[in-house]
This record gives C-alpha cells, structure tokens and sequence, in this order.
C-alpha cells in the first residue's frame, strides 16, 4: 500500500507528497508521516491489516533456518472507510478521479515484484540510497509482468 501511495502522491497530489517526507530506507521510499498515518486509520478502524498469504509459512521457515523472509501485509477498508473513501472520492474532480482509478486499476493486481521493480526504476534516486535491495529491481525489466 504505501509504494502505492507514493506513486500517485507523486506523479498526481505533489502538495501531499510533500507533506508525507519521504525518505530513502532499507526498502526504498519510506514516510514516517504515512505510516503514522496508516495505525490512525486503523485504529479508527477505518481500515484494517491482515496478515500476508502464507505469513505464517513464512514465520516458520524464519524460525527453522534464522532467517528474515518478509510477507507484507494487506490492508483493506472497513465498512466504515468504504463510506468516507466514497465521500471524499465523490468531492474530487474527474481528472483526479481518472488518475486515482487508472493508477489502482494498473498497480492493485500487479505482483509485488512487479510494483517494486516500477517503483525503483521510475522514483527519484535520492529516495534509493539506503535501499538494501535496489539492485534487484532495478535490473528487472517491467516487461516481465
């Protein structure tokens, strides 16, 4: 979710972009300020976090082998962040509305892969430079997925 949302607020909201800091970090662009953002909205059970699929997989080889294999979260609206979404979707103009629906429709059921290989080929290299694993996709080719 949040390399999605530093793709639009980049290429679309730039006044919210700046004001969600990013940074570089071990996986590439990070934002304190959305991921702060993120526990609100959960705790306002407006949106909820699920485990990965096969997270638990996953924590099993960690714990047999020592080793640090990621399965990221997925998030989903609530009832409750349904109805704002729609609310505030409604209030926006159609060129926003296009954009928003264009860029979900293209990066939603991309695989990770996939999403991080655009976001590291097309993001501004001082948002890479910490990244611990640029050089895997950066090398790969969007044309594979």
């Amino acid at each position: 979710m949040e390399k999605m949302i530093f793709i639009i607020t980049n290429d679309y909201f730039k006044n919210i972009f700046e004001e969600l800091k990013y940074r570089a970090d071990n996986f590439g662009p990070y934002s304190d300020k959305l991921n702060d953002q993120i526990e609100n909205l959960i705790d306002l059970k407006l949106i909820e976090k699920k485990k990965g699929e096969h997270a638990e997989l996953a924590d099993e080889f960690n714990a047999s082998y020592n080793y640090r294999m990621s399965i990221p979260d997925k998030y989903s609206l609530t009832i409750f962040g349904e109805a704002l979404a729609k609310d505030i979707f409604g209030k926006l103009n159609e060129e926003s509305k296009n954009q928003i629906v264009i860029t979900k429709n293209k990066f939603n059921s991309m695989p990770l892969d996939g999403l991080l290989s655009f976001v590291y080929n097309s993001a501004p290299p001082e948002y890479l430079e910490k990244s611990k694993i640029k050089e895997r996709y950066i090398r790969k080719s969007m044309e594979t997925f």
